[in-house]
């Protein structure tokens, strides 16, 4: 802990979705973080160093090189920012600290600190906006220290800092009620805390809050009603991300339609002058509301995409979770934009009361009757915690995954069979793989390794004594042969092991060399055996990667492990196909041996 004359030491992190490429883990923007930290630098600029780790190591770097930068930076306090794909690798980092540096103070924040679940790992937790609280939090902790009850005493509930009363369980919750005017609230972008460049795109909140209710959405509730950031920002922020060749502007609004229609056309305009060079905008919108003249301003103003949520065409599953449709209106306001060539992302909800699968195949009948299927996303209903779909789940009858993505399970009219194939039929119907192929890596162009060949035993020896050198995608490759003799068989389960303990939220991509089939061939039962038990011991049924999948009908069903067989044996090559749960690697792809 800092002495009362010195900054506290902060960490905020925002870990990555994972994904078995990194079309995800780019587009990861702590701009919570970045709140947070802009805010604490303008009001109280001696307080606080906070630092966000570099966004190749917050993005790439396995468990343990996150609890290694954690622990060696010596932190005071340590947030993480809470969404439904990092939960639980967050809950475990920080139980890792919590255990090994006691004085350190965890907080959290984020949509998911509605769910209890886990949250003991955590000192504290911040509800909704988190800009004031946060400050106040830190200014508290400098003159009190990491002492939790001299913490709560100077916030006696109730009070405007909003903290709840402190059981025996923590944490302390702590809520900024009422919310900041958003004129107080400094970008982080013009603050210089977030990084901009060629290939970041720039996420811009003009506002916050949505007039919408929908019952499956949680952002309503963390945001009570609309306000709005001050109008001259947008000047300064554009002409940054055109001093930094910025790739696109993210307006990040709920609905870029609040406000009706003639505050809309005025937005519009003043991007359209704003944004001379036309820097490629994207939003999400409501379709209803595009007239033909909205749609050709739109594009002079620089926007490329909007996404639009259809959700259903289905009256009775739209009425159960409070979401307008007008059809007409909407089929208008797709003609309008793609006659300007604006690409039209349009989602639907998998799965929702009231829908069945019928109802989810008249939905695709309507989104390609409007030429909108090329640009489709199809989403599983989630239950989201706060939401007043999660609270009513047990009325409704919906079953529904505790850990996230808190996909749905079954309905009383959408059976889990239906589900399923509701996800076939849409891959059969489009000619696509509904989730992005998991493929191995052989080279290492990182910081952290992706690629390393136990064939070779100094390699392992490497792994073993550098867990913390590994990125959260890591292929591996073995041989046959190793697998196929008892001593080496062992030194990899015992690597395997190790590689779990200290990295268990990571991607592990096996590749077997069938090197001597004559001898040790991957098909034999003790190297088929030897194979289950590598991957059982390198397996977390609870990732996020894993239950991300459920729908994914997959002859090894494991998705963080996967297996893959590089052979040249014709025989073999045939056996595996005929089987299905090992894949044959594409040569293509595989470069030679390191």
């Amino acid at each position: 802990m800092s002495h009362r004359n010195q900054p506290l030491r902060v960490a905020l992190l925002q870990l990555p979705v994972q994904e078995g490429d990194s079309f995800y883990t780019k587009a990861n923007i702590p701009l919570a973080a970045g709140y947070l930290t802009a805010y604490q630098r303008v009001f109280s600029p001696h307080l606080a160093e906070i630092v966000i780790p570099d966004p190749v190591l917050q993005n790439l770097a396995g468990d343990a090189a996150l609890l290694q930068w954690i622990l060696q930076g010596d932190f005071d306090v340590v947030g993480f920012t809470l969404y439904l794909w990092n939960r639980d690798r967050s809950l475990y980092l920080a139980r890792q600290v919590r255990r090994t540096d006691p004085e350190c103070l965890l907080v959290a924040g984020g949509p998911e600190v509605a769910n209890p679940r886990g949250l003991d790992a955590f000192h504290v937790v911040f509800e909704g906006e988190g800009e004031d609280t946060f400050l106040k939090f830190l200014t508290t902790v400098q003159e009190t220290g990491p002492d939790l009850r001299q913490l709560t005493d100077l916030f006696p509930p109730p009070s405007a800092f909003g903290i709840e009363s402190p059981t025996s369980s923590l944490p302390i919750r702590l809520t900024q009620d009422p919310p900041l005017s958003l004129d107080q609230v400094p970008n982080p972008y013009l603050a210089g805390v977030l990084p901009l460049g060629p290939e970041q795109p720039l996420y811009l909140e003009t506002l916050r809050g949505c007039p919408r209710r929908c019952s499956y959405c949680f952002y309503g509730k963390a945001y009570p009603y609309v306000r709005h950031f001050p109008p001259d920002r947008l000047t300064p922020l554009l002409l940054l991300a055109s001093e930094h060749r910025v790739p696109e502007i993210y307006l990040m609004d709920p609905s870029f339609n609040v406000g009706g229609t003639k505050q809309l056309e005025g937005r519009v305009r003043l991007l359209e002058r704003l944004n001379p060079e036309k820097i490629p905008l994207h939003t999400e919108l409501v379709l209803e509301s595009v007239t033909k003249d909205l749609a050709r301003r739109m594009r002079q103003a620089g926007f490329r995409s909007v996404e639009v949520g259809l959700q259903s065409t289905n009256r009775r599953a739209l009425k159960a979770v409070h979401r307008p449709l007008d059809p007409d209106r909407f089929q208008r306001g797709a003609r309008y934009l793609q006659e300007e060539g604006i690409e039209v992302r349009t989602g639907v909800i998998l799965g929702l009361p009231e829908d069945d699968l019928t109802g989810f195949r008249r939905t695709l009948d309507f989104v390609e009757d409007l030429s909108l299927q090329d640009h489709l996303e199809v989403y599983p209903l989630s239950l989201l915690p706060g939401t007043e779909l999660r609270e009513r789940a047990e009325s409704l009858g919906l079953l529904y995954m505790e850990h996230p993505p808190y996909w749905v399970l079954a309905t009383p009219t959408f059976p889990p069979e239906d589900l399923f194939q509701a996800i076939a039929e849409l891959e059969d119907r489009y000619g696509i793989e509904y989730q992005r192929p998991i493929l191995p890596s052989f080279s290492n162009t990182g910081p952290f390794l992706t690629y390393v060949d136990l064939r070779d035993e100094s390699e392992q020896g490497r792994l073993l004594q550098n867990p913390n050198q590994v990125s959260w995608d890591l292929t591996l490759s073995i041989s046959s042969t190793q697998l196929g003799r008892p001593k080496h068989r062992e030194r990899l389960l015992a690597l395997a092991y190790h590689l779990f303990r200290t990295n268990p939220y990571s991607y592990f991509k096996i590749v077997i060399h069938d090197e001597a089939p004559a001898t040790h061939k991957v098909l034999a039962p003790a190297i088929r055996s030897a194979l289950e038990e590598l991957s059982t011991s390198l397996f977390l049924p609870t990732h996020y990667g894993n239950l991300s999948r459920t729908y994914v009908q997959d002859p090894q069903g494991r998705f963080t492990v996967r297996l893959f067989v590089q052979t040249e044996d014709p025989e073999t090559k045939k056996k595996v196909e005929q089987q299905g749960d090992l894949e044959i690697l594409n040569l293509g792809i595989e470069s030679s041996r390191a």
